[in-house]
């Protein structure tokens, strides 16, 4: 598995890592907010999974000019546990629209449906 270990200013801050077909990546962004001045912020995330539903954060970080980010690429380093996973709701509602869908069918066929919790 492809690995990356962030660091910034000499400090590690993750090792990230998606197993099998998953996608991952770090980025920096700079976002101008108002009169704020820039925001500058390092994501370092990925899709989970053959559907690539789970989506998971690393790290997320408000940077500052003069800061030193290092991506080192590996295959060995076991990856962190990320401090966020989520799964994409719209895939929970669409399950649910397909659960809905066939009580509805069962009912009208006279077709009763026993639910487990495995």
């Amino acid at each position: 598995m492809i690995t990356f270990v962030v660091s910034r200013n000499g400090r590690k801050l993750c090792t990230a890592g998606v197993p099998g077909d998953g996608f991952l990546s770090a980025h920096i962004s700079s976002n101008p907010r108002n009169n704020d001045g820039e925001q500058l912020e390092l994501c370092v995330s990925g899709l989970e999974g053959t559907s690539q539903t789970t989506f998971s954060d690393w790290c997320r970080e408000t940077l500052a000019v003069g800061d030193e980010i290092v991506i080192r690429i590996t295959e060995s380093e076991p990856p962190d546990e990320p401090i966020e996973a989520r799964t994409d709701p719209a895939e929970e509602i669409l399950l649910e629209g397909k659960k809905m869908t066939a009580r509805k069918l069962c009912e009208q066929l006279g077709w009763k449906i026993i639910e487990t919790t495995d």
